[in-house]
């Protein structure tokens, strides 16, 4: 390990007075060739706020309509919130208690995770259209399966990866709700 010299005020003042210049709302990141030689910065202003939120939320909705279902299925086992399981925990156990789908929507919610985890971890990010070619194969297939006979307005006219996750999670949120509703029913009997 080689020493290390602290810098003289003057380079921690120049530092940070390019630090504090380099950006107005958020901070920048280290350049890539940061160094004692070259301390600079990126600046970051590429984000999409609104892209973003509409992923975390998308990701919020199925964790939601997840923990319900739990919750409903395990209460006499499980406090869900003591138990402080992770997300693909809390898919396991619904995919463990929902032996049968006519859907496999449990792919695609791997998928959105994936994504989630990517949009939590890097700041410029996007999503490429190949990475939901299989989410728009399972609404197809959970509008298929639906059993409804007005279609309209849940077939997919858009290319754009954001929309399909979100109808995807549109999907995903009706099936669940429907469990939910049919486990409340059974049990009030």
């Amino acid at each position: 390990m080689r020493d290390f010299e602290l810098p003289t005020d003057e380079e921690i003042e120049n530092a940070l007075t390019s630090y504090w210049s380099s950006f107005s709302s958020i901070p920048p990141v280290f350049s890539t060739s940061f160094s004692r030689d070259d301390i600079s910065w990126k600046k970051i202003d590429k984000i999409n706020y609104d892209y973003i939120g509409r992923i975390l939320v998308c990701h919020l909705l199925i964790e939601t309509h997840i923990n319900k279902f739990i919750e409903l299925h395990l209460h006499k086992f499980l406090d869900i919130e003591s138990a402080n399981l992770s997300f693909s925990q809390k898919l396991n156990i619904v995919k463990n208690t929902l032996k049968t789908m006519p859907v496999d929507f449990f792919q695609g919610i791997t998928i959105i995770n994936k994504i989630r985890n990517r949009f939590s971890h890097q700041l410029e990010t996007t999503i490429h259209p190949s990475e939901v070619g299989i989410i728009v194969k399972i609404i197809k297939d959970s509008v298929e399966n639906s059993g409804i006979e007005n279609k309209k307005g849940l077939s997919i006219h858009s290319d754009e990866p954001l929309l399909i996750i979100e109808k995807f999670t549109r999907a995903f949120c009706i099936f669940m709700a429907g469990c939910c509703t049919v486990a409340v029913m059974a049990s009030e009997k």
